[in-house]
């Protein structure tokens, strides 16, 4: 059995993320919204900071998420944090 590690990175410098977004790319179903030339300008566009989770299996990558973090409030009284992955509200 396999064993998967999962890793938090806060605002990995883009051009590491980049690396690694390559390094998985074809081994995707991919499709142009999954490409780094979407995905990296999206980044860019970004206001604020970004969360990445890189999923390995020993030294393979297995999956990564880009997630963004927006506070809300709800029901007028109550503040929240979500966390949007590739996407940002």
């Amino acid at each position: 059995m396999s064993k998967i590690s999962v890793t938090h990175i806060e605002n990995l410098p883009l051009a590491d993320l980049e690396e690694v977004w390559e390094r998985l790319y074809p081994k995707c179903r991919a499709n142009i919204f999954l490409s780094w030339a979407w995905v990296g300008t999206w980044i860019q566009t970004l206001p604020f900071s970004y969360q990445v989770i890189i999923a390995k299996d020993q030294e393979n990558i297995v999956g990564l998420g880009v997630f963004v973090e927006n506070r809300i409030t709800r029901r007028t009284v109550i503040p929240s944090r979500q966390l949007y992955l590739h996407r940002t509200g």
